[in-house]
């Protein structure tokens, strides 16, 4: 009951943990433990099985929505084999590993819809460089993410982004094509083509 921990590993700190954690000989589990991360209230469901590689099933619940994994714990990373990210109006598919470790890298691909002005106020991990753009509408993305947790402005992603109607900065966009790239703490958007008001803009 009210507990606390910070990892070295990532920046996020867990705390006000209230509820139960039950032992058994094949496994630890949990239902509808209250805790905070980064001062976000989560409502966490898990189940790790005990063996050579320990398998984590798990669902967390928050105010935007809920993650669910299916994933291995390594000594080193959490092998997500199927994640899903489900906000109001986006689903993600996430893959990939998260470095547990200090100074452990990160590889991750994510792959669904997703509602654009969303993605400038995900919970854990924001980028409110997109806020800029004023991106709104629904459209297919897939993004690919490499580095480390604790310095996720700094890390490598790579995404495309196709929407047949959507606005960019107040301006209705349709048929549009967008390339996300930050690297070295800089985000670029190229937009090889889209319609502009009936117009074809091709990059």
């Amino acid at each position: 009951h009210g507990a606390g921990v910070r990892f070295t590993a990532t920046p996020h700190t867990i705390d006000r943990i209230i509820g139960l954690i039950q032992l058994t000989p094949e496994a630890i589990s949990t239902e509808a433990l209250s805790l905070h991360a980064d001062e976000h209230p989560v409502t966490l469901t898990a189940q790790v099985r005990y063996g050579a590689v320990p398998h984590l099933i798990a669902t967390a619940l928050f105010d935007q929505g809920k993650i669910v994994l299916n994933a291995r714990v390594t000594p080193q990373d959490l092998v997500i084999d199927e994640g899903q990210l489900s906000l109001a109006q986006s689903h993600v598919q996430v893959t990939g590993t998260y470095g547990r470790v200090e100074h452990r890298p990160s590889a991750l691909r994510l792959e669904g819809i997703v509602e654009l002005a969303e993605l400038a106020h995900l919970p854990f991990f924001p980028l409110p460089a997109l806020n800029a753009w004023g991106m709104t509408g629904l459209a297919a993305v897939t993004a690919q993410f490499q580095g480390h947790g604790s310095e996720w402005p700094a890390a490598i992603v790579r995404g495309r982004v196709r929407a047949e109607h959507l606005t960019v900065r107040g301006i209705p966009v349709e048929q549009l094509l967008c390339e996300m790239e930050q690297e070295r703490r800089v985000l670029r958007v190229l937009i090889p083509s889209a319609r502009f008001a009936e117009g074809k803009l091709l990059a």
